[in-house]
């Protein structure tokens, strides 16, 4: 009863603190500048920590509890990073508060991948997030280490003035907000290792998992210039050679891998499948469209294709009547989930046209003689041809 009542007052003051700085933000207080140093080495250390710093301390927490065995943790860690990132950006669509014009844009600047809102910042909100689930299994010493570095980071969001404080408390407070729930609800409810079950017991399900992670983690690690067009490039040189000597012998690992994430069929004659179309049809889509429509199309083909099949398998009653093989639960929570995640990069209209029509176009077998199109080829084109033309 306690915990419910203590529960309860730290959602509320949260809440209570999130509308209190949007009221500061629409209202201009507390915007103040930090003095910057640009030429400095400072000035340079700062933008290490604000990119390449932050992603790879997360990275490291990952691969501690990855090492640790503790996988439930692991699912949890990760889940509360991916819906700070999705609804923070629906947030900073909703509020539409454009970001400070503080910091000159050039194409030599490290920030260049800055979107055009910016509250909240989506950067404290993702360190402040996992605060809370590292607050329960590590000792205070290693959590202290990481609460220090979650303000290293929010101040140099402020230094290097892309935000201002108002949007810095509010990605502060939604990510705790965020964290503090999950947590809690998963110490009461164990939902976590309800999802960890089927994970484990269900293909399909950890087939798609793995294609949505792989869409997000290109579309991050290259909107932050952690890898580039010719490292995608030798990823696919590589895949290729790894798919070759797979038909023949078993890798030690990658034959692991790949009875635990390949159907049998795709396994013995094309092992990696969709793991190769999926680089592939990136590699086009950076190719041939502009940058903000070539991530917004990959981000349809790995969420879209991702929800079609998870939502149509496992929950879909209602048959496509595009595709007999399909349900129609699965088109519409792709077209939804695709729409969203679009919109991070084009503005929401051209982002549920783009999605409704390769997610249609997704239910439909098309072939080529004897063989399906692979639509982790045809999807992305698809979307970024509508984008590219309506934009």
């Amino acid at each position: 009863m306690k915990k419910n009542i203590l529960y309860s007052i730290i959602n509320i003051f949260l809440i209570f603190a999130f509308f209190a700085f949007i009221f500061i933000r629409e209202k201009g207080l507390l915007n103040f500048q930090i003095i910057s140093f640009p030429d400095s080495l400072f000035h340079q250390i700062v933008i290490y920590i604000t990119t390449i710093g932050l992603f790879s301390v997360i990275a490291l927490i990952f691969l501690q509890i990855f090492v640790q065995k503790n996988y439930e943790i692991l699912l949890l860690f990760f889940l509360t990073i991916l819906f700070a990132i999705i609804f923070g950006n629906l947030l900073k669509i909703i509020l539409q508060y454009e970001r400070p014009e503080l910091l000159p844009i050039t194409s030599e600047n490290p920030l260049i991948f800055i979107d055009k809102f910016s509250f909240p910042s989506i950067h404290a909100a993702l360190i402040f997030s996992i605060l809370p689930i590292l607050k329960s299994i590590w000792s205070k010493k290693k959590f202290f280490l990481i609460l220090f570095f979650a303000f290293i980071i929010s101040f140099s969001r402020l230094y290097l003035q892309v935000h201002i404080f108002s949007e810095i408390m509010a990605g502060i407070i939604f990510g705790l907000f965020l964290g503090y729930n999950l947590n809690f609800l998963n110490l009461k409810y164990k939902f976590i290792s309800q999802i960890f079950h089927h994970i484990k017991n269900k293909f399909e399900l950890r087939r798609q998992i793995l294609h949505i992670l792989m869409g997000i983690s290109i579309v991050t690690l290259y909107e932050l210039r952690l890898i580039n067009l010719n490292n995608l490039l030798m990823g696919l040189f590589v895949g290729v050679i790894l798919i070759l000597f797979s038909r023949k012998y078993k890798l030690p690992f990658i034959h692991t891998c790949l009875k635990y994430f390949e159907r049998e069929k795709d396994l013995k004659n094309f092992p990696g499948k969709g793991s190769f179309f999926l680089l592939l049809s990136s590699i086009l889509c950076i190719i041939l469209f502009p940058e903000n429509i070539a991530l917004a199309s990959i981000l349809i083909m790995s969420f879209g294709d991702g929800f079609s099949n998870i939502v149509g398998n496992y929950f879909g009653k209602i048959k496509n009547p595009l595709n007999s093989r399909k349900h129609l639960e699965g088109l519409i929570s792709s077209i939804v989930i695709s729409s969203i995640v679009a919109s991070f990069y084009v503005p929401f209209l051209p982002a549920l046209l783009g999605s409704t029509i390769s997610m249609i176009i997704e239910s439909i077998d098309f072939k080529y003689q004897t063989h399906i199109i692979d639509d982790n080829i045809l999807v992305p084109l698809i979307a970024g041809l509508v984008l590219n033309l309506i934009g």
